[in-house]
């Protein structure tokens, strides 16, 4: 007998099973199958302990670490001179004229931000509110008003 506790990733909520194995990782094993959703195994014992009963508990505090590892994007900027062609190469509007162009900017916002409770992304505050980066960002794009032609990409993938 081995008791498997743990807590669901989603919604943090207790989770303990009691299963007949013949090692940890039978029970591990076990106990996955038995779960609901995915579970976040918090530790395996031998035998069964009686007092690790959950069921009267409203909360889990989550296991926490020294950090946590969450996904960010990552972006390199860089400056460069380009050659832009005085008509549009598809249509042949002049670009020298008012409205010509469609010039697409990188986002110079900011949120307020939090880490979330599941430690493994950032979470926008609920409020809406953003304020203004107090910096220039360059173009990345120009395309042509008239026919959407791309004169110029600056955004590239690696």
């Amino acid at each position: 007998m081995w008791t498997v506790f743990a807590v669901y990733d989603d919604t943090e909520q207790p989770f303990i099973e009691y299963v007949e194995a013949k090692d940890k990782a039978e029970a591990r094993s076990k106990a996955l199958r038995k779960a609901n959703g995915v579970i976040l195994i918090a530790g395996i014992a031998p035998g069964r302990i009686s007092n690790a009963d959950v069921d009267d508990l409203d909360n889990v505090v989550p296991i926490r670490g020294k950090g946590h590892a969450i996904e960010v994007t990552h972006v390199r900027v860089t400056r460069r001179k380009i050659v832009v062609p005085g008509r549009c190469p598809k249509c042949k509007q002049d670009l020298r004229r008012a409205n010509a162009l469609i010039e697409t900017m990188l986002d110079p916002y900011q949120w307020p931000a939090h880490l979330s409770w599941n430690g493994k992304d950032v979470s926008h505050e609920r409020d809406g509110k953003r304020a203004s980066v107090p910096t220039s960002i360059e173009f990345v794009a120009l395309h042509c008003m008239k026919c959407g032609h791309a004169i110029w990409e600056g955004l590239h993938g690696e």
